[in-house]
């Protein structure tokens, strides 16, 4: 079941115009679970979304939230899978697999139509926050303060 997304006591709908965003939160505080909200929430507007979190929590409650729209949903754990990926709505990548990150960031034909979701962005090295930062439709989540480099090239 979805989970709204409310600003002053009525339910807010995030768009892609307000990306590139970052969503920073202190670890037990909600943050990780507005995160999911608004992808879902983009999701269920019509957005590609590829999915990108360093542990599985993340998935499975985007999952919970996006019940019975399975078939729209694509789970990669291997590079090879990433091939005719882009005709799925959803990419979810391997929880944690950097190097599949990085390849499908090169290898998605339709990556600038995509919502770019990096959960946990504090946890991840330098260069996926670099290569992340170059995106226009990127969500970056996580406890900018834990941030492996927060001065960027």
């Amino acid at each position: 079941m979805r989970h709204d997304i409310l600003l002053n006591k009525k339910i807010f709908h995030f768009s892609e115009d307000n990306l590139p965003c970052l969503v920073h939160y202190k670890e037990k505080t909600g943050g990780s679970h507005f995160t999911i909200s608004l992808v879902v929430d983009l999701f269920l507007q019509g957005s590609k979304i590829l999915f990108f979190s360093k542990y599985h929590m993340a998935k499975d409650n985007f999952l919970e939230q996006t019940k019975e729209k399975e078939s729209k949903i694509f789970f990669i754990e291997k590079k090879e899978d990433l091939v005719g990926a882009e005709k799925h709505r959803v990419i979810i990548l391997k929880s944690g697999d950097e190097d599949l990150y990085m390849e499908a960031l090169k290898s998605l034909t339709d990556l600038k139509e995509r919502v770019v979701l990096v959960k946990n962005f504090e946890i991840f090295t330098k260069n996926i926050l670099n290569s992340s930062l170059l995106l226009k439709k990127i969500i970056l989540s996580g406890d900018i303060d834990r941030c492996v480099d927060k001065k960027t090239n």
